[in-house]
């Protein structure tokens, strides 16, 4: 039987594990204006889902980019990375990683 999991449904800031297996691990994460992660290396391959707003990713030290409603990141593991809302609108994203 498949597995159905919930994530909240709110324009409140929220960093919530929608699940975590011996394979996989999803966040759902929705960022105020202005919220910023500080640049770590990622512990995992990581594919970040933009669902609403904008997404500014730093990977390495490339040039931070935006990422949009619809598009897709993927970061490999190791890689210092810094993410940030710098919008002054709702940002959403679902972070799924590979272990």
């Amino acid at each position: 039987m498949p597995n159905l999991y919930q994530y909240a449904l709110t324009d409140e800031e929220i960093f919530e594990n929608v699940f975590d297996d011996e394979r996989y691990l999803m966040n759902h994460v929705v960022m105020a204006p202005g919220k910023k992660f500080p640049k770590h290396p990622t512990d995992a391959e990581v594919t970040i889902i933009v669902l609403r707003g904008t997404l500014t990713a730093m990977a390495s030290s490339d040039a931070p980019i935006d990422i949009i409603k619809g598009q897709v990141l993927q970061i490999e593991k190791g890689t210092d990375s810094a993410l940030s809302n710098e919008t002054d609108e709702v940002c959403e994203l679902l972070v799924l990683k590979v272990k």
